[in-house]
C-alpha cells in the first residue's frame, strides 16, 4: 500500500480477516509486527488464528538486517493501520466494511516487533492494547 497519511511511501503488510464471520462485521483491527529477520508470512498460522476469533489483522512487513529500525517499523505499522481503516470505508476496496471505523486498535509484537511497541503507542493514540 502507498501511505496516503504520513508519507511513509510504500508499506507492505498481509491482511487477514475472519472469513467465517463476515456477516458479523465490522471487526476490531489488530496490528502484528514480526520478529528480527522475520517476515509476515512466518506468522500466517498465528495471524489466521487471531482473525478467526473476529479480528482483522494487519501484519506489517518491517525492517530487517543487522540493525533494524524500530522507529521506522512503528511508523510503517501506524501507516498500515490507517490505510486498512481508510480502505474499509471505501466501497471500491475489497476491505470495505470489514474494520470498525472508530474503534481502538491493538498491536502485537514478537521479538523485534515487541521492541517496537513502545514507539507505536508513542505515535498512535488509537492503539489501546499492546501484547509483547
Amino acid at each position: 500500500m502507498v501511505d496516503q497519511n504520513f508519507g511513509q511511501g510504500n508499506v507492505s503488510a498481509r491482511v487477514y480477516y475472519p472469513t467465517s464471520l463476515l456477516s458479523e462485521g465490522p471487526f476490531p483491527l489488530v496490528n502484528f509486527m514480526h520478529g528480527w529477520f522475520g517476515r509476515p508470512s512466518n506468522y500466517d498460522v498465528l495471524c489466521l488464528h487471531i482473525a478467526s476469533h473476529g479480528y482483522v489483522v494487519a501484519s506489517t512487513a518491517g525492517t530487517s538486517g543487522l540493525f533494524p529500525d524500530t522507529v521506522s517499523y512503528a511508523r510503517d505499522s501506524r501507516a498500515i493501520l490507517h490505510e486498512v481503516t481508510d480502505a474499509s470505508a471505501d466501497p471500491q476496496s475489497w476491505l470495505y466494511g470489514l474494520v470498525e471505523a472508530a474503534g481502538d486498535w491493538s498491536s502485537i509484537g514478537h521479538s523485534m516487533g515487541g521492541a517496537t511497541l513502545g514507539h507505536m503507542v508513542a505515535i498512535e493514540p488509537r492503539v489501546s492494547l499492546v501484547i509483547g
